[in-house]
């Protein structure tokens, strides 16, 4: 049995309006810098530091927020050898070159929302078509923005939520031999804090990513094929299908809405790791949907 809340104190529109814009002067909404040590958090305010659901990540754990940050991640090489896979071509210049498309292609389609809100649609789509590292991908990325669902293909939010400070990822890099095979492989958990604008309401959004690409012959084809999953949490399914595919994420007092929030921070956020089983596996583990985490189509 749920405990009854307060009633808020109606305040009016001017006022609510007002106070909104103050919290967005103070609010630093974009402020991420991967470059050098610098801590890349936003400097804490009375509203990010005591409303922040995010504000007890480890930071020394959720450090990648960009490309050159996700490159730093140590690969776990356990049980290869790696003079076999240079033997057969894949030397360490083409295991980079495939660790820095998937990169590049990761965080530009879902770790730079800002950025796709600059943009028009058209300009979005060509943004995330340039970042696939392969054409297989981006014609399965056309077909899928086609079909309405644009936010398995890059994150930006609806026009009431912004993000505030940066998206922060927990990432693994893997080398591995599945079916005569050698694989680079990337997996992790991505967050985001959230504000709706409209409402001050604030709350959280994830992402699991996997991949697991055979790597390229040539700097101009880094890989040559592969698989990619991308599964979204906490955020509301047909709100955001009623937005275009722009994310709406599960942020009220409603009921539904604040069970997803819990359900993704518990389920998703507070074990962000996926592992080569779980990438390899067809279902269950990490990168399986849980309907818990989101806010359902009514039926």
């Amino acid at each position: 049995m749920s405990r009854p809340r307060p009633r808020r104190r109606s305040v009016p529109a001017r006022r609510r309006a007002a106070a909104l814009l103050a919290v967005l002067a103070l609010v630093p909404l974009s402020a991420c810098d991967g470059g050098g040590d610098a801590d890349p958090s936003p400097t804490p305010t009375a509203l990010s530091s005591l409303r922040d659901p995010l504000a007890d990540l480890d930071r020394g754990r959720w450090e990648v927020v960009d490309a050159p940050s996700m490159m730093a991640i140590p690969v776990d090489e356990e049980d290869i050898d790696k003079a076999a896979w240079a033997a057969a071509g894949v030397d360490d210049a083409r295991i980079r070159a495939a660790r820095q498309a998937l990169a590049d292609y990761v965080t530009t389609a879902y770790m730079q929302p800002d950025a796709l809100r600059e943009t028009d649609d058209a300009a979005d789509r060509k943004t995330i078509v340039d970042a696939s590292p392969t054409d297989a991908w981006a014609e399965a990325m056309n077909t899928g923005w086609d079909e309405g669902n644009r936010q398995l293909y890059g994150t930006e939010f609806a026009p009431d939520y912004r993000v505030v400070g940066c998206p922060r990822a927990v990432v693994h890099w893997y080398l591995t031999e599945r079916e005569d095979l050698r694989l680079v492989e990337l997996g992790g958990t991505i967050a985001y804090t959230v504000l709706n604008t409209r409402t001050g309401d604030i709350g959280i959004f994830a992402q699991r990513v996997s991949a697991a690409v055979v790597p390229g012959i040539s700097d101009d084809t880094p890989i040559d094929r592969g698989d990619f999953q991308i599964l979204l949490a906490g955020n509301d399914i047909c709100a955001t299908t009623d937005a275009g595919g722009l994310v709406v994420p599960a942020i009220s007092d409603d009921e539904a809405a604040a069970s997803a929030q819990s359900e993704t921070r518990h389920r998703i956020i507070d074990k962000p790791d996926v592992s080569r089983t779980d990438i390899a596996a067809e279902e269950g583990g990490a990168m399986q949907f849980d309907m818990a985490t989101v806010v359902p189509c009514p039926s």
